[in-house]
């Protein structure tokens, strides 16, 4: 039997990731509402460089119906499979910059070419659960206005320029928070 190449690991975390987040945003009545975004936002990123805008091709999830395009205006999305010798922690004690550091850094561009309000890192590495990084600010409102409590995480100064960032279980995540208060 053949191994999954890295990027089939990835392509199907990302459709993982979509039905999800899918469900969840419609209370489990649809799997479809988001999907992958052609070329993991390239063309976006492409035609910025030319300050061109594109429409609905920033980062790694699409709206694939008009439904899920709230979501999109809060959260730009960056999908992760794999990288098991690193960890959010890399982020505070690495000699080096982290992948976590790039990874952070793309979404937070995507976010603002597509002019949504934040940005959301998501990953899994090989054999544990899933997690998702974003603005603490963030956090904070959405336990506030939608969330029911009680959700472990993880916070670190990241820059200057981000107040911190919190690390999630996204299935905690997505159990506390109602997505229509989002």
């Amino acid at each position: 039997m053949k191994a999954k190449s890295k990027s089939s690991k990835g392509s199907a975390f990302e459709r993982q990731v979509c039905v999800q987040l899918s469900k969840w945003w419609t209370q489990g009545e649809r799997d479809d509402v988001f999907y992958r975004t052609p070329g993991s936002g390239a063309r976006a990123t492409t035609r910025a460089k030319k300050d061109k805008p594109s429409s609905n091709q920033y980062g790694d999830i699409l709206a694939s119906d008009s439904v899920g395009e709230p979501l999109l205006k809060l959260f730009r999305f960056e999908l992760k499979r794999g990288y098991s010798t690193f960890t959010i922690q890399d982020m505070l004690d690495g000699k080096k910059e982290s992948p976590y550091h790039k990874w952070i850094q793309h979404v937070k561009e995507c976010s603002a070419q597509s002019g949504s309000l934040s940005w959301m890192l998501i990953h899994r590495r090989d054999k544990r659960n899933t997690v998702c990084i974003f603005p603490t600010p963030i956090f904070d409102d959405l336990m506030i206005e939608g969330g029911k409590g009680g959700i472990p995480f993880y916070w670190c100064l990241y820059q200057s320029d981000v107040a911190g960032i919190v690390c999630v279980n996204l299935e905690s995540l997505l159990e506390a928070v109602e997505p229509h208060l989002v």
